[in-house]
């Protein structure tokens, strides 16, 4: 049995083993000690590690050629020329003053783009910035001028694929939190719609990836290395445990901030370390939230842990 933290580590468990992924070594996944840095035939022979190399090369060459694939058909999906802009759209834009972009959305659960034509209008000059990104004001005039941000690289040769794997990496989230919502939690979370614009109209056809403007008082309630707000609330950090409960160890997802639990902006670790942009830390991203991390009530209400750390804020129904 796992013997980490007298067998309460709150960590997930391998699926079908008695111990948790403290204990897989991290170059061969075997079965380890948890004070080990991995196991002992990748400690000992030199044989042994390079058999592991060389077949983690395959497996690495093998997932390369598919993610191409992949990306070839995004291209595909994304810039097969469109249809000339329908007359009444056309009319729309030029009466509101407005100007035609091609939109992409992200669908997780059928693994698919979505692609349409709306109107918008966005201000010239930033109102706000982050440390890889400029934020504009936009009004979506096909929608009533629902408010939006649009958010464009400061990085001119940034790829447009970081766009699409900021897109999609929201989309996981959001269902990942679709799931949480569906344990019966006390307060249900959500992440903003996240999507992809094109300006085909402007040199370069630039892109920017939008979603709904949020107002009120925006919060940051962990990081991707470790970081707990001080307020701790306890349905932000539940939802990162949930996240890693439920994929079996896969995944992590973390710098959760946003107005309430509305969340934007997050992170996602593998256990794998591959994919999910600079932000995925990958094993060791994920050992830094459990070395802060306090489960609460509403970890132990779902039957992640049986070990309740903090012990106040909200509760589940019946605790």
């Amino acid at each position: 049995n796992c013997a980490h933290l007298n067998n309460t580590c709150p960590v997930q468990r391998v699926p079908g083993k008695t111990f948790c992924v403290h204990h897989l070594c991290p170059r061969c996944g075997a079965e380890k000690s948890s004070q080990a840095k991995e196991c002992k035939p990748c400690a000992s022979s030199a044989a042994h590690r390079d058999l592991i190399q060389k077949q983690g090369t395959a497996v690495q060459h093998e997932l390369d050629n598919r993610l191409a694939v992949l990306r070839r058909k995004e291209q595909q999906t994304l810039y097969t020329p469109n249809p000339p802009p329908m007359r009444s759209l056309t009319a729309k834009a030029q009466e509101l003053r407005g100007e035609q972009v091609y939109k992409f959305a992200y669908d997780y659960e059928h693994k698919r783009w979505e692609s349409s034509m709306i109107v918008v209008q966005i201000e010239d000059q930033p109102f706000d910035e982050g440390a890889m990104r400029l934020c504009y004001k936009m009004r979506d005039l096909s929608e009533s001028g629902k408010q939006f941000v649009a958010k464009a690289s400061k990085d001119q040769d940034d790829d447009t694929e970081v766009y699409l794997a900021d897109i999609q990496m929201q989309a996981m989230c959001g269902y990942l939190a679709k799931q949480y919502n569906g344990m019966g939690v006390p307060k249900k979370v959500k992440f903003l719609d996240a999507f992809l614009i094109q300006r085909f109209t402007r040199p370069g056809q630039p892109v920017m990836g939008c979603e709904e403007f949020m107002s009120g008082q925006y919060s940051k309630y962990n990081n991707n290395f470790g970081f707990t707000a001080p307020d701790d609330r306890n349905t932000p950090q539940a939802f990162s445990h949930f996240t890693h409960w439920f994929s079996h160890g896969k995944y992590l997802v973390v710098d959760l901030q946003g107005v309430g639990d509305m969340f934007t902006d997050p992170q996602v670790h593998s256990q794998d370390d591959l994919g999910f942009g600079k932000g995925n830390l990958g094993p060791m991203g994920i050992e830094k939230f459990w070395s802060t991390h306090r489960c609460n009530a509403i970890c132990v209400g779902l039957g992640m842990s049986n070990k309740q750390e903090d012990f106040v804020g909200t509760v589940m129904h019946g605790q």
